[in-house]
């Protein structure tokens, strides 16, 4: 269970993908002597309970092995989170070399794009039916399989008490993973929504009649941009776009709609990067 937000309206508002790394501090070295080992698996998978809670000075950092079952891997994301905003690093592989990161609960990037200034963010049935917002500072990937990730937390301010949890769960978005491709776009429905989850992540739509539709996201959301494309998943002409939130896009039929971060690096929660698509004109 996580901490949903109801979504009302229009109003409101995802490691299997080759993302970008960079080596960050210790890059290829061990991981230090302090590294607390924390394991998550059925029994434990808990958003509500934090897998361990450490004091960190200013300046600190503490380092975790935290080792993910496979069964907590099969729900699909795995959220990396920390109940206040500090430092977050997250390497899938050997110690040393980041893929994501975060410093907010406003958005998370790959490698150390995540680390910047948290004001980067503001830059049928509908298909994201909850809205999860993230505690502090968090990451959310897709893993493949079960494994051992390292997760460091830095603390660049004053003495605190910082909190980890590692869960799995569903998508927010209920057509994910299957909307990553043309051949899994879902037909859209007079109204549907969407959100990126995930770092590379991106959303097709498939429009079988002709319709105008409007492009919407929430104040909170990170910058998210659609594109035209025809049948062969090629941009339609010269046309306009990208378009972006509040912007009216006319599609014909056979026509698809591809949604994505802005910045390619970026995602974040469902709260936080989640779109609307709604029907306004049918021509």
């Amino acid at each position: 269970m996580r901490r949903f937000v109801p979504l009302v309206a229009s109003a409101l508002v995802a490691l299997a993908l080759a993302a970008c790394s960079t080596g960050g501090p210790g890059g290829g070295q061990q991981p230090p002597d302090d590294t607390i080992d924390v394991s998550v698996t059925a029994a434990n998978n808990d958003p509500t309970q934090p897998v361990k809670s450490v004091s960190l000075g200013n300046g600190d950092e503490q380092v975790f092995a935290v080792t993910v079952s496979q069964d907590v891997a099969g729900f699909g994301l795995l959220y990396v989170e920390l109940d206040r905003e500090v430092d977050l690093e997250v390497m899938t592989g050997a110690y040393g070399t980041v893929n994501y990161s975060s410093s907010s609960l406003a958005y998370f990037g790959s490698g150390s794009e995540g680390l910047g200034t948290a004001a980067a963010a503001g830059l049928g049935p509908q298909a994201v039916t909850l809205s999860v917002t993230c505690r502090g500072s968090c990451v959310i990937l897709e893993l493949a399989a079960g494994g051992t990730l390292y997760v460091r937390v830095t603390n660049p301010g004053p003495s605190t008490n910082v909190s980890l949890y590692v869960y799995g769960d569903d998508y927010g978005d209920e057509y994910e993973p299957e909307n990553d491709t043309l051949q899994g776009a879902p037909t859209f429905q007079f109204f549907d929504s969407g959100a990126i989850e995930t770092v590379g992540d991106v959303d097709y739509w498939y429009f079988e009649a002709p319709t105008t539709v409007t492009f919407d996201t929430n104040d909170l959301a990170i910058p998210l941009e659609a594109w035209i494309l025809d049948a062969a998943g090629n941009l339609v002409g010269d046309g306009p776009g990208p378009y972006l939130p509040g912007d009216q896009i006319t599609l014909f039929a056979n026509e698809y709609l591809r949604v994505w971060a802005v910045e390619e690096w970026q995602a974040a929660s469902s709260a936080r990067s989640r779109y609307d698509i709604e029907d306004v004109d049918p021509l």
